[in-house]
């Protein structure tokens, strides 16, 4: 008897060992599956990503009135983890008053960056990768350098308000387009959602 639960016992060793890799797999596959059933998440259907965009614009343009500043990321892939370690998780849904609350100049969040991937906000008050190109205007404060820079590394569409002037900005591949106007920035971001603008007109 002693010698068959010895044997059993260095069966079942050996096989852990053998199948060492197999078995991490399946524990981080378990813990992932675990992980995954907390997380709230919402309709990604293109109807739910043009109200995500609408509550975005209509944030931008509030935000662009009262002249507070803002920096939007969205993002059509995974976000680094680095990034979203820099700032405060939320997994919340995309909404104009959250994302005023957010960039409120007494909220604790207002300074850094919002990620939002499909129709959740990810992250907020992220800190990015600042551009130190020389060629830069002047004018572009932390806020545009570090739209600049993240793009640059990363295929995500950054959106920048400006405080000083109110001015709403895009940015795709460290290329800034100012002066947005909420049909094109509605556009814009519908672009990086993936959705067609011209399919969405003629539902219009």
């Amino acid at each position: 008897s002693k010698i068959l639960n010895v044997g059993v016992i260095f069966i079942v060793v050996a096989l852990c060992v053998v199948y060492q890799q197999d078995l991490k797999a399946l524990v981080t596959r378990l813990s992932r599956w675990k992980e995954d059933k907390n997380v709230i998440t919402y309709g990604n259907s293109d109807d739910d990503l043009r109200s995500s965009a609408d509550e975005i614009v209509k944030a931008c343009q509030t935000l662009s009135k009262n002249d507070i500043g803002a920096l939007i990321i969205i993002t059509p892939n995974s976000v680094p983890n680095h990034l979203l370690d820099t700032g405060t998780i939320l997994n919340a849904k995309v909404s104009n008053g959250l994302l005023q609350s957010i960039f409120n100049t007494k909220a604790p969040l207002h300074d850094g960056a919002v990620i939002i991937k499909d129709s959740m906000i990810l992250a907020a008050g992220c800190f990015l990768p600042i551009c130190q190109r020389e060629d830069i205007s002047k004018e572009l404060g932390t806020r545009h350098r570090a739209a600049i820079g993240i793009t640059e590394e990363s295929d995500v569409l950054a959106i920048v308000v400006s405080e000083e002037t109110g001015i709403i900005s895009v940015v795709k591949r460290g290329v800034i387009k100012r002066y947005m106007t909420p049909e094109k920035l509605f556009e814009e971001i519908e672009k990086a959602y993936g959705i067609s603008y011209a399919k969405s007109k003629q539902r219009k």
